[in-house]
């Protein structure tokens, strides 16, 4: 009806004559005209979306083209309870030969996740959702000085977790710190801690420990040539301005003591406890004569005589109370202000020099009580707010 060939050697081409032209219809059944020549050169049969199955599903000429990747959970074998990138975006899912591939990092799934052996490094080998569970404690918080005995590493404590430690075993990530390093430094003090990490916990300076350089020096007055005194009111280390600490003065008990010293009274419970010599202390009250005569020698002192403390308190002046160096006069500038907490006072029948319950060290209360050695520093407290233990007799 067009008068020529509209056919030609287009086969499977359908075609009619429209108006004397040949008009193209498109292609016979399971025929695509692949490259729009309208030969409709190309049988395949469709059977829809393109899957990965080898297969030119949707007919474009391709193979497993366009194809939307699962996740590694459905198709490589990996765990649902698997979250770690190693096991969920870090896997390369492509469809290789009609079927899918999954291409994991080194040291994961290998040869595949089933039969995976899970090693420390990190990784979760299987994709079982675990991690290093070959090895026990891998995770869990660690200190730089588990297993030591006290006082362990003292403030150079250092806490970490548990890293692999080659393929089966793991270590504590912590490691001890110089004392150097840290914002105190080495200087040991008195307050229950040790400080320069030497394994000591506030040692006195006639047990330094492995460095000499550092032990609690504490707070003293020179009284005397070969004479020095606590400037404050003995206190526990782990005192604080509100609280008087814990723990009692015994050291040392029958055979144990010193030469001198007595011992603690039988079945007692030796907590060995130091004392300081600090400011803004709950001072250490209740305290036995035995407790401080241990006490004393364990930091390589005594217990003053009597007639130290007179001494201290100015004694060749004859004086009653710590107001005044030694050598100045006993009462010198005395007032009604110094109030220090020695009871009822009535030096002009209106004054009361006590203060109600016992003070910390060096109280701003008590400023007026100390007995003021001049460029040596102040013995404060010496009178009032605690009374004084003093030895009479060997």
């Amino acid at each position: 009806m067009c008068g020529k060939d509209c056919v030609g050697n287009t086969e499977h081409a359908q075609w009619s004559c429209v108006a004397g032209a040949c008009q193209f219809d498109g292609c016979e059944p399971n025929y695509y005209d692949l490259n729009n020549d309208k030969s409709c050169e190309y049988a395949c049969i469709s059977t829809g979306a393109e899957v990965c199955d080898g297969l030119d599903n949707d007919c474009n000429g391709m193979i497993d083209d366009g194809i939307t990747a699962p996740a590694p959970v459905d198709v490589c074998g990996v765990s649902v309870a698997a979250s770690r990138a190693e096991c969920t975006n870090m896997v390369a899912v492509t469809c290789q030969n009609g079927s899918w591939n999954c291409t994991f990092p080194a040291g994961v799934c290998s040869p595949n996740c089933a039969t995976a052996t899970e090693i420390c490094d990190g990784l979760d080998n299987d994709c079982d959702g675990g991690l290093n569970e070959n090895v026990s404690g891998y995770g869990l918080a660690c200190a730089s000085d588990d297993g030591l005995p006290p006082p362990g590493h003292g403030a150079c404590r250092k806490t970490g977790t548990f890293v692999c430690d080659g393929a089966n075993a793991v270590k504590c990530s912590a490691v001890k710190e110089k004392c150097a390093n840290l914002a105190a430094g080495c200087t040991e003090k008195c307050d229950g801690v040790d400080n320069d990490c030497d394994g000591l916990v506030d040692e006195p300076f006639v047990d330094k420990g492995n460095d000499p350089k550092y032990f609690v020096k504490p707070v003293t007055v020179q009284i005397a040539n070969d004479r020095w005194m606590f400037a404050y009111e003995a206190s526990r280390p782990d005192s604080s301005e509100s609280s008087p600490g814990t723990g009692n003065g015994y050291h040392c008990t029958g055979m144990g003591c010193a030469n001198g010293i007595p011992p603690a009274p039988g079945g007692t419970i030796l907590d060995e406890t130091m004392a300081c010599s600090e400011n803004k202390r709950q001072p250490w009250f209740n305290v036995t004569p035995i407790e401080a005569e241990q006490t004393c020698d364990e930091l390589g002192g005594f217990v003053c005589s009597f007639s130290d403390w007179q001494s201290a308190c100015g004694a060749g002046n004859n004086c009653d109370w710590g107001y005044e160096p030694s050598g100045n006069a006993c009462l010198s500038g005395f007032d009604n202000n110094k109030f220090c907490n020695l009871g009822y006072y009535d030096f002009d029948a209106n004054t009361m020099g006590d203060q109600d319950g016992l003070l910390p060290t060096g109280s701003a209360k008590l400023a007026k009580c100390a007995a003021d050695w001049g460029a040596a520093g102040k013995l404060f407290d010496i009178t009032g707010n605690l009374r004084e233990i003093v030895k009479s007799g060997s």
